[in-house]
């Protein structure tokens, strides 16, 4: 997926947290790039369309951000507060 650079100031701005985050299982890091970013960041702004409907992509099927999304709940919820 290719970010232009709009999105990732946007981002970094709305949720500065995201920018040095790294997550960790069983000592090995888990890949939190650009693209995985975009997870917690939609789900802290709630994000809709204009149409009211949800936007929603989706990870490779390797990967383990699925498992995460508690995690990024909790986080959207403490950068709300």
């Amino acid at each position: 997926m290719k970010f232009n650079k709009k999105i990732l100031i946007k981002l970094e701005k709305d949720f500065p947290e995201l920018k040095d985050l790294k997550i960790f299982e069983e000592n090995r890091a888990i890949k939190f790039d650009k693209r995985e970013k975009l997870t917690p960041y939609l789900i802290f702004k709630n994000t809709l369309d204009l149409n009211k409907r949800f936007i929603t992509f989706y990870h490779p099927d390797d990967s383990n951000h699925y498992k995460l999304i508690p995690f990024y709940v909790v986080l959207a919820i403490y950068k709300k507060v």
